[in-house]
């Protein structure tokens, strides 16, 4: 059944549950009420029921209509390259201070950092105190203050390759829009080398105890494994090569993804300099 005989028919209901009230309203209620000027408790009582229970039917006609339009509408999912490539503002993300752990807290930093977005800033706050007394206090203070670090630490060289490629994709378009087999190729070789980037990584997470950081980096490769089988093709079928827009866009992917800057922020540091006294 199609969606418009879909909606024909709950239209339909809607209208027979409507007349299905006024039937049993006017006779039962309406016409006793004119004709003796008042009304029993026992059809008040009845009506409201009767009420109650076609405004819950009508309720769900229209509820199952609005699923069955929106289910009938068919979009063509918009590619996040072109979404975001007329974008020139910046975007900082704030990642809050927790109480959790340490790898809990580095997989938070990763997920807001591998997002696909030209200009990304992720600040990590910090609300421990800067010289806390307990020692496990102290210990995890100690390591929250390495994660932005660490992370940028493996986001610099792919982030600095990336960007090369992608300048040197926009000089080679600017001349001629003709994509060359050699450059899908080496595309695919960027892409396979951010894969294996993220898979050591995830390891490294993963025999440290942080699963959930070693499943973003993960889901990331995943991404890019996907991306780079269609190049695959491409390159066993040059009919099949991207078109240059298409090109840029991967390159883009490829060097938005690893381009976050990150900074930690630790809050009660400042408020502790914020109450010292002025010479």
């Amino acid at each position: 059944m199609t969606s418009t005989s879909s909606t024909l028919w709950i239209r339909v209901a809607i209208a027979v549950t409507v007349l299905a009230w006024l039937a049993y309203l006017i006779p039962s209620f309406v016409v006793p009420l004119v004709a003796t000027g008042a009304a029993t408790s026992d059809s008040i009582s009845y009506l409201i029921v009767m009420t109650f229970f076609a405004f819950a039917l009508v309720m769900y006609l229209l509820a199952r209509q609005s699923a069955v339009r929106q289910h009938g509408r068919r979009r063509a999912p918009a590619r996040l390259e072109s979404h975001f490539a007329t974008r020139e503002g910046s975007m900082t993300v704030l990642v809050p201070p927790y109480t959790e752990e340490v790898p809990d807290v580095r997989a938070t930093v990763w997920a807001a950092a591998l997002q696909e977005y030209p200009k990304l800033r992720v600040v990590l706050l910090l609300d421990d105190p800067p010289r806390p007394l307990e020692a496990h206090i102290a210990a995890r203070l100690g390591e929250s203050r390495t994660i932005t670090d660490r992370v940028a630490l493996v986001l610099a060289e792919p982030s600095r390759r990336f960007r090369d490629e992608l300048l040197a994709c926009e000089i080679r378009l600017a001349e001629s829009s003709v994509i060359a087999p050699e450059a899908v190729r080496e595309l695919a070789e960027s892409y396979r080398f951010a894969i294996k980037r993220l898979a050591a990584e995830a390891a490294e997470e993963r025999a440290a105890g942080g699963d959930a950081a070693a499943k973003v980096l993960d889901d990331t490769a995943h991404e890019l494994s996907r991306l780079t089988r269609s190049l695959h093709v491409a390159i066993a079928d040059e009919r099949r090569v991207p078109p240059a827009e298409r090109m840029l866009e991967l390159h883009q992917r490829l060097a938005w993804t690893f381009s976050a800057d990150l900074d930690t922020f630790e809050l009660d540091f400042r408020r502790t300099k914020s109450r010292q006294p002025q010479a």
